[in-house]
Formats: C-alpha cells, sequence, structure tokens
C-alpha cells in the first residue's frame, strides 16, 4: 500500500492574488515570533479582532461561524459542512484566544478560512519583532502613527533606515503632558512609543530621566497585558521588555548587572486584580479609564517601586 502525502496550500481561500500575497506575508512574519511573543500576539490581535467585529464573547463569534460557508481541506471548492461543530468540541477558538499558537499548516487554513490572517494580524509586527530580537525597538519607530510620532519626534517624518543616534537626536524633551497623552492612549503602540523614550532618555540623562517615563510604560503594560488582555504568559512576558530595554546599542554601559524582580511583578498582578473588582461600571470606557488612573495611582504612591527595573533596590 502506498501512502499519498497530500500537501495543503493553507491560503488557497484567499478571496484574491493580493489577499493571498498578504496573508502569506503576515503569517511569515508572524513563524519568526519567539514563542513567549508568538503566544501573547495570538491572545491580543485575536481579541482585538473580536472588539472590532463587535463581538463581545467567543460564543457569539461562534454563533457568527456557524452561519458561515467553510472550505473543506481536502478540496477547497467544496464546503466542509462539519467544521465548526469539530472545532466547537475541540474548543479550538477559545484555546486560540488564550494564546495558542496558530503552527500547523491545518490550524492555518482554517483560521485563514475563517478570518484571513492579514485581518487578524493587520501587519503591525514591528513592536513585537523588537520583542523577539528580530530588530532593534528604534528601527521601528517609522511604524508609529502620525499623532503619536508628533507627541515624540521634533520632526515626525523621516526614513524608515535613520541611524539610531541621529533618530534619538530627533526625539522631544520630556514634558507631562507628553506622558500622560501617550498613557490615555492606553494601546500596544503607546507601549512601543514610550519604550522608545524610555530607550532615548536613558542614553541621553541616565536613570533620572528614563525613570520617569519607565513609570508610564510599567503602568501601561500593566493596563494591558493585566486588565484588557489578561496574558496567560505575563512573568514571561516581562522578561522580554526588560531585555528590550536593557539590550540596546544607545546605552552608555556603566558595568553594572540589572536585576530582574518578577515577584513584584506578580504582586503587582494580584494587586491589580482585587482593584478591578471595585472598578466595576455598566460603562466599559468609564471602567477601563477607572482601571488605568488606578493602577498609575498605586505605583504613584511608592517612589521606591523597582518597575522593569531594580534601580531603587
Amino acid at each position: 500500500m502506498v501512502c499519498v502525502k497530500i500537501s495543503i496550500e493553507p491560503f488557497i481561500c484567499s478571496k484574491n492574488k493580493y489577499q493571498l500575497a498578504a496573508d502569506r506575508q503576515a503569517f511569515r512574519r508572524y513563524k519568526r515570533l519567539a514563542p513567549t511573543i508568538k503566544s501573547t500576539y495570538t491572545q491580543i490581535k485575536f481579541k482585538d479582532y473580536l472588539g472590532r467585529q463587535g463581538f463581545d464573547s467567543i460564543a457569539e463569534f461562534l454563533k457568527h461561524l456557524e452561519g458561515q460557508e467553510r472550505r473543506c481541506i481536502s478540496n477547497p471548492y467544496m464546503s466542509d459542512t462539519g467544521r465548526f461543530h469539530s472545532e466547537v468540541e475541540s474548543r479550538y477558538w477559545y484555546r486560540l484566544s488564550r494564546g495558542q499558537p496558530i503552527s500547523s499548516m491545518t490550524t492555518t487554513f482554517y483560521v485563514n478560512d475563517a478570518i484571513g490572517m492579514h485581518t487578524l494580524f493587520n501587519f503591525d509586527f514591528c513592536f513585537w519583532e523588537a520583542l523577539s530580537r528580530l530588530r532593534t525597538i528604534l528601527s521601528s519607530a517609522f511604524t508609529l502613527s502620525i499623532d503619536v510620532r508628533k507627541l515624540i519626534f521634533i520632526e515626525h517624518r523621516f526614513a524608515r533606515n535613520l541611524p539610531a543616534n541621529l533618530l534619538a537626536e530627533n526625539v522631544k524633551q520630556l514634558y507631562d503632558t507628553q506622558l500622560e497623552k501617550l498613557y490615555a492612549n492606553k494601546s500596544i503602540e503607546s507601549l512601543h512609543a514610550l519604550s522608545i523614550l524610555f530607550i532615548v532618555h536613558k542614553y541621553r540623562s541616565g536613570t533620572s530621566h528614563s525613570r520617569r517615563v519607565e513609570k508610564y510604560l510599567y503602568a501601561q503594560f500593566l493596563y494591558l497585558m493585566v486588565y484588557r488582555y489578561n496574558i496567560e504568559l505575563i512573568d514571561e512576558l516581562f522578561v522580554y521588555v526588560f531585555f528590550l530595554l536593557e539590550a540596546n546599542t544607545l546605552y552608555r554601559s556603566d558595568g553594572s548587572i540589572r536585576e530582574l524582580d518578577v515577584e513584584q511583578l506578580l504582586e503587582d498582578v494580584s494587586a491589580i486584580k482585587e482593584q478591578v473588582q471595585f472598578c466595576q461600571s455598566p460603562n466599559k470606557e468609564i471602567q477601563a479609564h477607572t482601571v488605568s488612573q488606578e493602577i498609575f495611582s498605586y505605583l504613584d504612591g511608592n517612589d521606591s517601586h523597582p518597575y522593569f527595573h531594580a534601580f531603587a533596590k
């Protein structure tokens, strides 16, 4: 008996050649991310997708999928009538929402068929590639929106290959309104921008200014990863952010070794989850704003908090 291996083309259900190219490119970049970052990115992007589409829960998304025509993997030109029930039984979409990476060609086919890789990931990989050490954080500055670039750069239009030292010289001096606006943004993009500000001001003036930025950066990290996305691997992600901030060629080496304080992180996570219970509101925007302010007040009341670095110890 001869076994014939069926070659699966996971993107065959892409609607046209442009969508096909976009889906393939998005998945290539996704596969290169570090495992922890890939899991976190999957969890965040799937939750964002559900929010954009107006689904308040996985159950609502599944109700939507039930009415959609799904393709058969062995013959993409035929419908797969049992696909939806198979996914419900395996709880696949629930596992995806908790950060299970899309890995096999089969799951890639079904996710691309139901959502579309480019629709899900939307090409905003740069910050995550920096966390995975596939690029430097400063080299990704050109991907920030114009509004955010105007907040942190003197000249907000610049070449994507601008050398790091010239990019650093283009960063504005710190001011309170700038940091407050970035924090109020409550997004991964603001986390990205605050990381850039931290690195540049650490290079310019050492701990005195960078620690001020780091408070906003750490507060935003807690808001996003604990409250908004409830990231499963938050302790591992914390380590990746720590090394992102440390491993930068702009730093003047002072010969010291920075310490990680993961125990403090876990204490903070527990405290914030407890605070969230007292910030419940039927209005989601009001609740998000209240939680954000409570997190910052929690950190603001502790001048010796280490944030990402044990500078204060």
